[in-house]
């Protein structure tokens, strides 16, 4: 539009002056007649205040503008003029503006304050401040006590605050009526006194002690702005203060209630500012009041105490650093005395103020944290950060499977699945054969570090077959159908089985942990191993899993049959440690291996290693830069093209135990690759 319109009440509220009556309707113009009249930006006393003159139009006051360019805004030597102010917010409609009309005059219309200029919704006779400091940095806990011992009104507390304030500005009257406005730096009072002035209105007078940001500067201007008396107290003074009793009671009920609940010490100034708003819709015994509490008796109106919720419900739980740590709950292997032995690191270890020791670093020569480690006879030892991920890492494969050392066979047991001996005879196209499987077995194996642990016979069949064999033997089961088909051969064949054994230095790989972090097996069984860590690192692991996957499934109605033609698969959960930074990671998978193949074509083509490698020459002969991008359960963005169905699991929570088709190429399913294969090509090409 060619004109911008500017409302004048918008103006007048930034502190602008607009003398909208035209100079010739005026007896005795001057040069502020009919024009804007910008506040003084200096202090001295004779700095003259900036003044825009208008013009009229008809009957329409105006005056020229032009649009400046991004050099002008940069430019420092111009003027730069707030016709408007960024808070609060204009509302044009907010009824405040009615009410502090309202209060200026009686039902007559005439003026009911006298001797005082246009004020707020509120008028307070006096309000008492000053600008000491308490330290509660030290080692002491007692938070209220620390508030006690100094009456301060501008509190500093020099430890980690979660909102970065370090004082708080407290205006407070003699009748137990106080507001709280936290700050960062004591050059702020001037924006605690704004907002006062905005929410509260604007007092008669304000008592301050000698702090120079409260008598010079932005803070005085605002005051004259206001037309607010600013008095200063007699030094060493400060019984003179009418206000200091209510200032000692506001500290000493925040002190209170950060004790009680047990709130952190850095949550102090959510504390004194709720402290002052319920201390200002009290009662107190206090003759002025006259039975009424502090907000009723500068409102005039009947406060809603509706809008105060208990103060532990307001405050956001903050996590334990044990709860967040990756390290915690890990077993690993450390040198005692001769031999190693297994610890477990049980928690941070914490200085004498409380607070955890040391900083987190994703080098870990540089991670300074300590942590408390336990052996299995009860006693604790301290070890940094860098010493257990050594230890965790050095006990590893590539792939994060423990090794160990086998010491010797403890025992053994055969479970009710395990093939009998008048199961293990088949014919096979007219031949007899012995059925080969080991499933059921169970050997007790005693390791290095003397612990102890039921392991698979399959497992330990491929890692330590000449001792198992022997164990066999002494044992009297080597005719089990579990024994029978293979240990005559590996005996005859000892000699060179062990020769081969010993250029491969085989240890045994410990499936059930991973980086000496144990690993579940089942949705239950993460859900139990979080309850016994008191974390929840792996039930957050499968809700974020679900969250990516949950779109993968059709779930059917109660009542809905599968479609006919449709083969059913199982789903399950598994479960991962990521070796960079030890999150826990689950992944939903379909048991494809039990489906028939679809009559499409299954193979994915990949892109050889050739291929990437000459385009990274390509890129650096050309200083082209490399962009890298990992698309999050890629194989779920594509569609499913066989005919699948499952019945979901507990990790769908209230759907668990309902139908549902799969209508995304889940992973483990055959085809998933080539679906997402021919999906990738087909949004490429578009």
């Amino acid at each position: 539009m060619d004109n911008n319109l500017l409302c004048p009440m918008q103006c007048r509220l930034n502190g602008v002056t607009v003398n909208e009556i035209p100079k010739f309707l005026v007896d005795n113009p001057t040069n502020v007649t009919h024009s804007l009249v910008f506040p003084m930006q200096e202090q001295d006393d004779d700095a003259q205040p900036t003044i825009i003159p208008l013009a009229l139009d008809g009957v329409t006051s105006y005056f020229l503008v032009t649009k400046p360019t991004q050099e002008d805004v940069e430019d420092e030597s111009m003027l730069h003029l707030d016709l408007t102010a960024e808070n609060p917010p204009w509302n044009p409609q907010d009824p405040d503006f009615a009410h502090r009309e309202r209060n200026m005059v009686d039902s007559a219309g005439l003026i009911n304050i006298p001797d005082t200029t246009a004020r707020g919704p509120v008028f307070i006779s006096e309000v008492s401040l000053n600008n000491d400091a308490v330290d509660v940095s030290g080692d002491t806990d007692l938070f209220a006590q620390a508030l006690d011992d100094n009456v301060a009104v501008t509190i500093a507390y020099l430890g980690k605050i979660l909102t970065g304030n370090t004082m708080s500005q407290v205006f407070a009257t003699d009748f137990g009526w106080s507001r709280n406005y936290p700050m960062r730096q004591k050059s702020q009072a001037h924006e605690a006194l704004s907002v006062l002035f905005s929410r509260e209105g604007v007092p008669n007078a304000i008592v301050t002690d000698d702090a120079k940001e409260m008598q010079k500067g932005k803070f005085a201007q605002k005051c004259r702005d206001a037309d607010t008396d600013l008095r200063q107290l007699e030094p060493f003074t400060p019984w003179a203060n009418a206000a200091e009793r209510e200032i000692k009671e506001l500290k000493r009920g925040a002190g209170r209630k950060l004790i009680s609940s047990k709130c952190p010490k850095r949550f102090w100034d959510y504390c004194l500012e709720f402290e002052s708003y319920i201390r200002s819709h009290t009662a107190h015994d206090i003759f002025k009041l006259d039975g009424r509490v502090p907000e009723a008796l500068v409102s005039g109106e009947t406060p809603d105490i509706n809008t105060f919720p208990d103060l532990k419900e307001e405050l956001p739980e903050i996590p334990t650093p044990e709860a967040e740590d990756n390290y915690v709950n890990a077993e690993i292997m450390l040198p005692r005395g001769d031999g190693f032995e297994r610890g477990r690191v049980v928690k941070r270890k914490r200085g004498i103020d409380g607070e955890v020791i040391g900083r987190a670093n994703s080098n870990p020569i540089l991670d300074t944290r300590l942590y408390e480690v336990q052996f299995p006879g009860g006693e604790v030892t301290e070890l940094t950060a860098n010493v257990i991920a050594q230890s965790m890492y050095a006990q590893c494969d590539a792939d994060g499977n423990e090794y160990l050392l086998l010491e010797s066979f403890v025992d053994y047991r055969k479970e009710s699945g395990a093939l009998r001996m008048d199961e293990q005879e088949i014919v096979v196209r007219g031949r007899k054969s012995l059925r080969r499987s080991t499933k059921g077995w169970k050997i007790c194996c005693q390791w290095k570090d003397n612990s102890t642990s039921w392991e698979k016979l399959s497992d330990l069949k491929e890692s330590h077959p000449v001792q198992v064999a022997e164990y066999a033997v002494a044992q009297g089961i080597a005719h089990e159908p579990a024994f029978n088909w293979w240990v005559t051969h590996v005996l005859r064949k000892r000699d060179r089985i062990v020769a081969a054994v010993k250029k491969r230095n085989v240890r045994y790989l410990k499936k059930t942990h991973k980086f000496g972090i144990e690993l579940p097996k089942s949705v239950a069984e993460a859900y139990e191993l979080d309850r016994r860590n008191g974390d929840t690192k792996w039930a957050d692991a499968i809700a974020k899993e679900m969250k990516n996957v949950r779109v993968a499934f059709r779930i059917l109605p109660d009542g809905e049959r599968v479609p006919q033609n449709y083969q059913f698969v199982h789903c399950h959960m598994i479960f991962d440690v990521k070796m960079e930074d030890l999150r826990r990671k689950a992944r939903l998978v379909a048991g494809g291996h039990t489906t028939e193949a679809p009559a499409t074509m299954t193979y994915a083509s990949v892109v050889s290693r050739e291929t990437v490698r000459i385009a990274l020459l390509i890129a650096a002969l050309n200083d082209l830069p490399v962009w890298a991008a990992d698309i999050m359960n890629a194989y779920v963005t594509a569609p499913n093209q066989e005919k699948i169905w499952t019945t979901l699991g507990p990790e769908f929570g209230e759907d668990a135990g309902k139908k549902a088709i799969i209508v995304r190429a889940l992973y483990g399913l055959k085809s998933a690759g080539a679906s997402f294969r021919n999906h990738l090509g087909n949004v490429c090409e578009r």
